[in-house]
């Protein structure tokens, strides 16, 4: 997939500041997980979509089943409507949430 426009504007405003976090919003899937990917190791960045929407929505998933229910987070069943930038983001953060805190795979994160 090209991204030349985005390739140009990354490349000038990283030499223009060096230091710059760059946010990419509003991108649909089949170009926010690409860009994300492409860029992620190389310069300062990251998806609110994907990443931000995952992680406020996980800390959100872990508090809430804290305080409500004594059932642990790995035995709960989610459904996700929708398969947006978003919702796939946090299905990713949710699942990788459950490898670190459970020691699951991947795989069975997603059961």
């Amino acid at each position: 997939m090209s991204f030349v426009y985005v390739d140009e504007f990354l490349m000038a405003a990283v030499d223009k500041w060096p230091n710059a976090l760059v946010q990419f919003e509003d991108f649909t899937n089949d170009h926010a997980f690409p860009l994300l990917e492409k860029y992620r190791h190389r310069i300062l960045c990251f998806n609110d979509d994907i990443q931000g929407t995952g992680a406020t929505i996980s800390a959100a998933f872990l508090n809430a089943i804290r305080l409500a229910t004594k059932v642990k987070p790995k035995h709960h069943r989610i459904l996700f409507f929708g398969a947006g930038a978003a919702g796939c983001g946090v299905a990713m953060s949710i699942c990788q949430l459950l490898q670190l805190r459970h020691k699951l795979t991947f795989d069975d994160a997603r059961k």
